[in-house]
């Protein structure tokens, strides 16, 4: 209202009480209207202060409330235009018709140009957050252009925020822009992804274990991963390739280094990487401490050949001492598994000290 002072109600000379959207100060011989951008729906005017603003969203050019405001637009109270050139609809925001005020674009959706009468659909691969637009501005705004996703994330269509959809666990994204779940990269191998919206694999997968693609934790059992088996061993993040060096034996499961390898059996040889159990037994005529790899080495310090004086058979950790009354000059002397046990100097040479008659 221009003024909200009491006024006196004016007539003219032959009586008439002064009309609608006008005034009629003192003397008057005609009522005056109301100026462009008011309007009044009482009688009796005195003045142009007891005219009214016209109503927010609308717009008076004569004769009171002319029509509403044009789309495009807004109109805060006393406008005299439909389309006010101060009150175009800004960016970030729509003006459907007979706005008073601009309405700010909500989440999900941006406006990029003026004068519009809706917004946009946030694109695919983006996000529109109006908080995280007033924030970055310092003043109330809708979003005028959308945020590319952040890695860790996708951004389907209207996507109000950057962690709305994040990657899921086992997976992780160190890309933006990302469209879909399934340009999530699955865990690398030898590493796990335990949370949602990754920007990279949590870390390696634990020692003992194998991390194949996709892992969400550090010790797999199943599906992504498993216990690195018997016959293997993981030192480092990498799936379990690295067999076992030689003359080692590798008895159980998920161990961690080479230093939990078992030295080959006494007696016994393991002639490839990966064992659980020997290849088989050290031939006769030969006898094996620990870590043998084959069946009939001569190393020194580990597999021997069986020294003069006595006999190897199979599966021989120590060399066996030729029995009393018996003797032997070569090496190499061996038991067939087929002579009888009551024979064990049979390749040991018996002396006889009977007198040939």
């Amino acid at each position: 209202m221009l003024a909200t002072t009491v006024r006196a109600v004016a007539t003219s000379p032959n009586g008439t009480v002064c009309t609608v959207n006008h005034y009629c100060p003192q003397g008057s011989k005609t009522p005056t209207p109301c100026p462009p951008g008011s309007f009044s729906s009482a009688t009796g005017n005195i003045a142009v202060t007891n005219c009214d603003l016209c109503t927010p969203g609308f717009y008076c050019v004569a004769q009171g409330i002319t029509g509403a405001c044009a789309a495009g637009y807004y109109c805060p109270a006393g406008q005299s235009s439909a389309t006010p050139a101060n009150y175009t609809c800004p960016t970030g925001s729509y003006c459907p018709n007979g706005s008073a005020t601009h309405i700010q674009c909500s989440p999900g959706t941006y406006q990029d140009e003026s004068g519009q009468t809706a917004c946009k659909a946030c694109p695919i691969g983006k996000y529109c957050d109006p908080v995280e637009e007033t924030a970055r501005l310092g003043f109330a705004s809708g979003v005028v252009t959308p945020a590319a996703c952040p890695t860790g994330y996708f951004c389907l269509v209207n996507t109000t925020a950057k962690n709305t959809y994040p990657c899921p666990a086992g997976t992780f994204n160190n890309r933006t822009g990302l469209q879909s779940d399934t340009e999530c990269t699955p865990c690398s191998g030898g590493f796990y992804c335990d949370n949602e919206g990754l920007s990279n694999p949590t870390g390696p997968c634990s020692a003992g274990y194998v991390c194949v693609s996709g892992s969400n934790t550090s010790m797999p059992t199943s599906g992504a991963g498993y216990t690195c088996p018997a016959g293997s061993l993981l030192p480092r993040p990498v799936v379990c390739r690295d067999p076992m060096p030689q003359r080692n034996l590798l008895k159980s499961e998920g161990l961690q280094n080479v230093s939990a390898c078992t030295q080959c059996t006494p007696g016994y040889f393991c002639g490839s990487e990966g064992l659980t159990v020997p290849t088989g037994m050290c031939n006769a005529g030969y006898y094996c401490t620990s870590g043998a790899i084959l069946a009939d080495p001569v190393i020194p310090g580990i597999w021997h050949v069986c020294p003069t004086g006595h006999y190897c058979p199979t599966v021989q950790p120590t060399p066996e001492p030729c029995p009393a009354g018996s003797f032997r000059t070569s090496t190499g002397g061996r038991l067939s598994l087929t002579v009888p046990t009551a024979l064990p100097a049979l390749l040991c040479l018996r002396w006889s000290f009977q007198l040939y008659r």
